[in-house]
């Protein structure tokens, strides 16, 4: 989608080059209250539209001529042209909008992960989890590998493999049990939970 400004005089008109089957009108027009516009295609098709109407042609077009049929106020706004839908949102009511604050201490810990069979656990499940950071410090070449699912890691491509200096902080916070294995005999990582 596109956005194009005009502006047209009384009975003038106003040539917007755009290709498109889709129109919406936004109007500035600080004279009329509610601007109708008329707007024809290069294909002969005639649409109006009051100020936050959107329409959809019946052929694709590549050039609109706008027509100022107000009489009295020169016109002025933006039309927003493209191939896609547009849709119109609107609703009624009210809305009320709730802040909701999530505080909470952060528990650090140290976890020794081993290659042993089956991973080690790094947290059990929680419902209630709000926030998850695992580090890899490691300086010696060894890495990690996290299932948040609970199943046990394997040292492959059906976890998460954190690089030595590399962490893992989900936008997302996992609330099951969350696992790991080393690809080395042992590594101390850090885990951050809340």
């Amino acid at each position: 989608m596109q956005f194009y400004r005009f502006s047209v005089a009384v009975g003038g008109t106003f040539p917007v080059t755009a290709r498109g089957s889709y129109v919406r009108y936004y109007s500035n027009s600080a004279g009329a209250a509610a601007p109708t516009v008329e707007l024809r295609t290069d294909r002969g098709e005639v649409i109006l539209l009051a100020p936050n109407e959107s329409a959809r042609a019946n052929a694709p077009f590549s050039q609109l001529t706008v027509f100022n049929f107000d009489g009295i106020n020169t016109i002025s706004g933006i039309f927003q042209i493209g191939d896609g839908d547009i849709q119109q949102n609107t609703f009624s009511g009210s809305v009320a909008i709730t802040a909701i604050t999530q505080n909470g201490a952060h528990v650090n810990g140290k976890v020794a992960v081993t290659n042993g069979a089956g991973g080690v656990q790094l947290r059990a499940a929680a419902a209630a989890a709000r926030y998850l950071l695992i580090q890899n410090p490691d300086t010696s070449g060894g890495n990690i590998f996290i299932r948040t699912d609970g199943a046990a890691p394997l040292a492959d491509a059906t976890a998460i493999k954190l690089k030595p200096g590399e962490s893992y902080e989900p936008a997302v916070v996992p609330t099951g049990v969350i696992k790991a294995i080393a690809d080395v005999a042992s590594i101390d990582i850090q885990v951050t939970t809340s």
